[in-house]
């Protein structure tokens, strides 16, 4: 007002900060993980057989024998015939015919294989390592916080004791108005005296 003066001020003063936390889609974070690609069968052999086969056989002569029949070669013996006769005896009045085999003792030269007799299917199941995103790093921001303080003092102004300077001049004076001057609204009359 005209009679007081007054100053307004404002302060600022850091009170906290407001934490802001947010993940950065640009950043992931990865982990390694097994996964299942496929499987697959395979057969596995449990049981197995040997076969033993005869490949050759390695003779010795152990002599040569007499016999009234053909004789059957086994698979350590064999016969081989040399002759035969007849004969012939009157008193009896019998007959009959030798025959004549030489004898060989064999001995037998083998080989053995080995296959399976008896199977089984197992299953198999296949991984891979492979990289996925679990997460996403976190961006922390640190936003100020304030806290705004406002004071405000006044002064009265004393008026004291001055001058008035009065001119008198006609509505309207631009010059005195842009001096300062204002209307008192005090009017000058002239009397007439008679």
């Amino acid at each position: 007002t005209s009679t007081r003066e007054v100053e307004k001020k404002t302060t600022k003063k850091l009170i906290a900060y407001k934490v802001t936390k947010k993940k950065d889609l640009n950043k992931p974070i990865f982990k390694d993980e097994k996964v299942l690609v496929g499987t697959g069968t395979t057969k596995i052999c449990t049981q197995y057989a040997t076969t033993t086969t005869v490949t050759n056989y390695t003779e010795k002569y152990v002599g040569t024998i007499k016999l009234t029949s053909a004789p059957t070669a086994t698979s350590t013996v064999r016969y081989e015939k040399v002759g035969s006769y007849n004969w012939y005896c009157d008193d009896q009045c019998t007959s009959g015919t030798v025959y004549l085999y030489k004898v060989y003792q064999r001995v037998p030269s083998t080989s053995s294989s080995t296959t399976c007799s008896k199977y089984e299917t197992k299953t198999t199941a296949y991984e891979a390592t492979k990289s996925i995103i679990v997460d996403y790093e976190t961006i922390e921001t640190k936003e100020p916080v304030y806290e705004y303080n406002t004071y405000y003092r006044y002064r009265d102004i004393k008026s004291g004791k001055g001058t008035v300077d009065i001119k008198w001049s006609h509505y309207n004076d631009t010059t005195l108005l842009n001096k300062g001057y204002e209307y008192t609204g005090n009017k000058k009359t002239n009397k007439v005296c008679n």
